[in-house]
């Protein structure tokens, strides 16, 4: 039997929110749903300490953009989990889990603000931490289909 939701996943990354070229890909996609899964790298303390004032009028500039393309699409916000702590990741600048946690709570404030609504991934690993982390700490190919089936699952209850 063949799922009721189908999907053409796109990734267009960029490091920051806001206008940037890769933008193009999406505006010309015209996606009729946008789910928007901001890495974690984004509250690494040098780059929460440096910019996490920018972080809110940035999402929302994105959220703004992505509202207005002809498609209408329905937009969810996405907590993704915390990285796996190591020695390497404590390296990479994610010795302030605070962070993280304001970083969400941004995310969650700014989808109430829009009548969003969030889907948080933050237990999705649970147990599977061992499992799931390729050697760089991002998601290896059974962490990414992990938050892939979260994510479909949270799409499949919508109305």
């Amino acid at each position: 039997m063949t799922s009721p939701l189908r999907a053409i996943r796109h990734n267009f990354r960029h490091s920051r929110a806001g206008i940037h070229p890769a933008m193009r890909n999406v505006i010309d996609f015209n996606p009729d749903i946008v789910i928007i899964a901001l890495e974690v790298n984004d509250c690494k303390s040098y780059n929460w300490e440096n910019f996490n004032s920018e972080f809110t009028a940035d999402y929302q500039s994105l959220i703004d953009t992505l509202s207005m393309l002809p498609a209408l699409p329905e937009i969810y916000l996405v907590i993704e989990p915390y990285v796996q702590e190591t020695p390497q990741t404590l390296s990479w600048g994610f010795e302030n889990k605070g962070y993280y946690e304001q970083m969400c709570e941004r995310i969650n404030t700014t989808a109430i603000d829009n009548h969003m609504s969030v889907i948080s991934l933050t237990d999705v690993f649970k147990g599977e931490e061992a499992h799931v982390y390729a050697p760089n700490d991002h998601p290896n190919p059974r962490g990414t289909m992990l938050m892939a089936r979260a994510i479909k699952a949270h799409l499949l209850k919508r109305p």
